[in-house]
C-alpha cells in the first residue's frame, strides 16, 4: 500500500511537507492505517484507509479493499474525509 501512494507525486509532496521528496520509510511513517470489515453479498470484505496522520481541512486518502487476505487498490481521495460503513444492503 505504501509503495502504492508513494509513486502519487500529490500524495507524497502532502506527507513528506515542505521538503520536495521523502525516504519511503519517512513516508510509511506519517502514515496511519485504519482497517474495517463487513460483509458484503455474503463474502467477508475488508477496507483499509490510509491517510497521513498530519490533516487539513483537506487532504488524500488511499482506498484499499481487500479480500482472502490480499488488498487492491482503488483510488485515492481528496477531500475532508473518507469514511467506511455497513448499511443493509451493503458494505
Amino acid at each position: 500500500m505504501t509503495e502504492k501512494l508513494y509513486a502519487d507525486a500529490e500524495m507524497q509532496k502532502f506527507v513528506c511537507g515542505e521538503s520536495d521528496s521523502c525516504s519511503m520509510e519517512d513516508f510509511k511513517a506519517g502514515l496511519q492505517f485504519q482497517k474495517y470489515e463487513g460483509r458484503f453479498n455474503g463474502q467477508a470484505l475488508s477496507v483499509c484507509l490510509v491517510e497521513p496522520i498530519l490533516t487539513a481541512t483537506n487532504f488524500y486518502t488511499g482506498v484499499f479493499v481487500g479480500k482472502n487476505g490480499g488488498y487492491a487498490f482503488q483510488f485515492i481521495s481528496y477531500g475532508t474525509a473518507s469514511k467506511s460503513g455497513s448499511t443493509r444492503p451493503g458494505f
